[in-house]
C-alpha cells in the first residue's frame, strides 16, 4: 500500500502501543475490528473498498482511544449504545485524518466533500464531516 495517511496513522498507532494485524485472509466483505482491551486492530486487505481503509483504521484506532467497552459489552447492548459508540469513534477518526487533509491547504481552499472523496467517507457522515473541518480551521 502506498497511502502516506495510512502510513502516518499506522505509526502513530504503533507510538501509542495499538497493534495492527493485517490479514488477507478474510473475505472482500468482512469489516475491520479492534479489541480495545489488548490495544489491537484487525484490518482486512482484502476489504472490497480500497479507499476506504484509512478511515477505517482511523475509527478503530477510535474505538481504543476512546477506551470503548469491549465486545462482550456490545454483544448485550441495545441499538442506541451501538449506535453512539460508533458515531463516537466516527467522529474521532475525521478528528484523527482532518489533520492530514488540511496539511498544505489554507481553509478556504478545503472542502468537505473533497474530504470525503479522497477518504471514501461515508455518505451519511456528511455533516459530521462539515463540523469538524469547520472545527479545524477555526482552531488553526
Amino acid at each position: 500500500m502506498n497511502n502516506p495517511v495510512l502510513y502516518e496513522l499506522q505509526k502513530k498507532a504503533v507510538k501509542d502501543g495499538i497493534e495492527i494485524i493485517w490479514t488477507d485472509g478474510l473475505g472482500k466483505t468482512t469489516p475491520p475490528a479492534a479489541s480495545v482491551k489488548r490495544r489491537r486492530i484487525i484490518m482486512n486487505l482484502k476489504w472490497i473498498k480500497q479507499d476506504e481503509l484509512t478511515f477505517q483504521l482511523a475509527h478503530e484506532m477510535a474505538h481504543i482511544y476512546h477506551d470503548d467497552p469491549h465486545d462482550e459489552y456490545l454483544y448485550y447492548s441495545n441499538r442506541y449504545t451501538k449506535s453512539e459508540i460508533e458515531n463516537s469513534a466516527n467522529q474521532g477518526a475525521l478528528r484523527l485524518i482532518m489533520p492530514f487533509y488540511m496539511h498544505d491547504r489554507e481553509g478556504d481552499m478545503a472542502s468537505p466533500v473533497d474530504f470525503m472523496e479522497a477518504f471514501d467517507v461515508p455518505d451519511y457522515l456528511s455533516e459530521s464531516v462539515d463540523k469538524c473541518m469547520r472545527g479545524f480551521i477555526y482552531q488553526h
